[in-house]
């Protein structure tokens, strides 16, 4: 306790006599509880006696915890709660783990001690434990790896009072619940054992929860998991003929090949004649009457896994009778060369008897039939003698049009004597299906090359069956032959291009051009002949120049330009006679950027072509364009050759960009002057020198050319070389 004291009155300064204890000074502190008298005197020797009493609670303080202890092992049902006496209220409490409240719920085990301060901050401590009964967990009787798509029995663990089937502890029935991740629990959700069939994943996930009955357990929950490596099962791939003949040469059937794989085959209708235990084997199948469905099956074990996962495979195979009556035969892309009479596949042939309908469908494919595995093949079994029709259907790649087709069109109408066509390609030329070839039938041909059309009235594609006469013995083969239709010269390869010539760019000097400003470009003859017909696919960058106009004198001619690609197509039964560096044709172009090294604007892609007035592909027609470069506006002074190295003639570009006195020069490597080009007054712009070594005397080898100028305001001086070879 403690004692202040606040003087007043009387003469300082004072002095203080305590009494019990004689004590001097004015406060008191650290005091026990009692009556404790004070004697002030002032500086006149007045006094004043006071009494003074300390006090203190009835009872010390205290604290007590109530315990209540965790009944399942790993639960957080603890709780303590706390009564406290003595001291002088209110309290305050503050636990070790920093919960601030009277009570406490929840807990796991462990000990708790909390301290307790009165409203005088007196204090006291007091700590409590909380048990739980001692850790158990449910188990189960496997955790193995198994095997994708496996079904998998899985028990709870023998106790020790009992079969684990049972699951008895200490004779009271536990209860139990499953839960699965990658798989399906089967049978058994809540019972001592569970059936689940693992699904195609990487693992897969098992646990088990055990309820508890026994007392003081009753209620009480614990789970254990485990995680399953579920390994892949082999997935093997058959490849061989679908339908074979009985009692004929053998078939070879494949599956996947690895050094880890075991093999086991199996054939009904038929024997495994080689190769039983590895991944390919050979077929006899059996002579029969009434032949059917054979079937080929495979089952491939992984030895290289524990678990030996082991996967099947089959497939069926239709056995056609020895001898059987039988139609049969290959579709191939009719093309006039014979190389390029590729097989198709997935031809849908529908084969009709003489009322019209169908008995019978095949699909040509490498898989059908013959044994070898042939593509372009199909078969149609079992089919009585009699006359039949075929309606065939293709879904593959258009293609294989341009202006030579057109122009045997066009020569076919004008004199379908004198320019016969084959019964194949005559059907192909009737594009608009009107049972007409004419002139129109060009017309749409020139326009679907070029790309103003996308369709023909007749379709795609177009077959040359006919009516077929199967007899009641034998096996008959009927060939079908195919042609895009508009393929009349029948020289479209299905792989995609026409074949034809390969034209080429022969460079035709170089030419200035503006920047922005329309400029016309013209495109000529190599050389000179006899034109029927032209097909050409020019490409360019769009980002660099414009096309604004194709023009041509040719009467007829049809182009389009679209996405960096010009297609020109044009056919004339009067043919065109051109000379070498004829025009053919002029393009309005704008170029959208300075071009400052000479360069093509055009390629020449794939597919362009010319013929002759008889539709014959020229090979050795090829196209003249210039180099072009753009002009600087006399901006900035530049001198370049090109091309270099030159096996004939070079041109030397320059340009000054003020008027000056210009001397161009041609020297060897040790300066001596060969030819003066220019020695002349000229006004800003730029300049184009031909060089030709016949008529300066230059023989093989490196030479320089020197400039120099002699400006209104500057001079400027470069020598550059220049590299002539024979």
């Amino acid at each position: 306790g403690a004692i202040t004291v606040t003087p007043g009155g009387g003469t300082p300064p004072y002095t203080y006599l305590w009494s019990p204890g004689g004590m001097t000074s004015q406060n008191l502190s650290g005091l026990t509880a009692n009556d404790y008298i004070l004697t002030v005197t002032d500086a006149h020797g007045c006094t004043r006696v006071g009494d003074n009493f300390v006090t203190q609670p009835s009872l010390p303080l205290n604290v007590q915890l109530t315990v209540t202890n965790i009944r399942c092992w790993n639960y957080n049902t603890g709780a303590i709660n706390t009564s406290v006496t003595g001291g002088t209220p209110a309290y305050t409490y503050h636990w070790d783990n920093g919960n601030l409240n009277a009570n406490l719920s929840n807990l796991t085990a462990g000990q708790y001690c909390v301290t307790v301060t009165d409203a005088h901050g007196c204090t006291t401590v007091s700590c409590a434990q909380i048990t739980q009964p001692d850790e158990w967990h449910p188990c189960f009787n496997k955790c193995a790896a198994v095997c994708q798509g496996d079904t998998v029995q899985y028990c709870v663990c023998k106790t020790l009072e009992g079969d684990y089937r049972i699951g008895y502890r200490n004779g009271y029935l536990s209860s139990f619940e499953w839960t699965i991740t990658g798989g399906t629990l089967l049978y058994g959700c809540c019972d001592t054992c569970i059936t689940v069939i693992w699904n195609h994943c990487a693992t897969g996930t098992i646990c088990v929860t055990e309820i508890r009955h026994d007392p003081p357990y009753d209620g009480c929950r614990s789970t254990t998991c485990c995680t399953i490596q579920l390994n892949p099962v082999p997935t093997p791939l058959i490849t061989g003929p679908l339908t074979v003949w009985a009692d004929s040469t053998n078939t070879t059937y494949t599956t996947t090949w690895s050094s880890c794989y075991l093999y086991s085959w199996s054939v009904v209708g038929g024997t495994v004649v080689s190769g039983q235990g590895t991944n390919s084997i050979e077929v006899h199948w059996s002579d029969c009457q009434n032949c059917s469905l054979g079937t080929v099956k495979v089952c491939v074990t992984d030895a290289c896994l524990p678990t030996l996962c082991c996967g099947c495979t089959s497939i069926d195979i239709t056995i056609l009778a020895k001898n059987s009556a039988n139609l049969q035969g290959y579709v191939t892309y009719a093309n006039a060369n014979s190389s390029y009479n590729l097989p198709l596949n997935g031809v849908v042939i529908q084969l009709l008897n003489s009322m019209g309908n169908v008995v019978g469908v095949s699909t040509t494919g490498p898989n059908f039939g013959n044994g070898l595995g042939t593509p372009g093949f199909y078969s149609f079994s079992n089919v009585p003698a009699g006359a039949y029709t075929m309606h065939i259907t293709f879904n593959g790649t258009w293609g294989g049009v341009n202006a030579t087709d057109a122009l045997l069109i066009e020569l076919y109408t004008v004199n379908p004597i004198g320019h016969p066509l084959a019964p194949l390609p005559l059907m192909a030329a009737d594009v608009t299906a009107d049972m007409v070839v004419n002139a129109t039938d060009a017309l749409w041909v020139k326009l679907r090359t070029v790309g103003m059309l996308t369709y023909f009235p007749a379709g795609n594609w177009v077959f040359n069956s006919g009516i077929i006469n199967i007899p009641s013995v034998g096996i008959t083969t009927y060939p079908i032959g195919a042609l895009c239709f508009g393929d009349v010269n029948a020289s479209y390869i299905p792989q995609g291009m026409k074949e034809g010539s390969s034209l080429n760019v022969i460079d035709d000097g170089i030419m200035n051009i503006p920047v922005n400003e329309s400029f016309n470009y013209t495109v000529r003859s190599s050389k000179s002949a006899e034109l029927g017909a032209m097909t050409l696919f020019f490409g360019y960058d769009q980002s660099r120049f414009e096309v604004q106009n194709v023009s041509t004198s040719l009467d007829g001619l049809k182009y389009k330009v679209d996405n960096s690609r010009i297609a020109v197509a044009w056919s004339n039964t009067k043919p065109l006679t051109l000379n070498s560096n004829d025009p053919i044709l002029t393009l309005q172009l704008k170029a959208k950027e300075a071009i400052s090294q000479p360069s093509q604007i055009f390629t020449i892609n794939s597919g362009s072509e010319v013929a002759d007035a008889t539709a014959m592909v020229l090979d050795n027609f090829d196209l003249k364009m210039s180099s072009v470069v753009t002009l600087n506006g006399g901006k900035e002074f530049s001198i370049y050759n090109y091309p270099n190295p030159f096996q004939n003639t070079t041109d030397i570009v320059y340009t000054i960009p003020e008027q000056g006195h210009v001397k161009l020069v041609v020297t060897n490597m040790f300066g001596t002057v060969l030819s003066t080009l220019v020695d002349a007054e000229q006004v800003a712009g730029s300049y184009q020198v031909k060089v030709d070594p016949s008529v300066i005397n230059l023989n093989s080898g490196v030479y320089l050319y020197k400039i120099v100028v002699d400006g209104v305001t500057t001079s400027f001086n470069k020598t550059s070389k220049m590299l002539f070879t024979r």
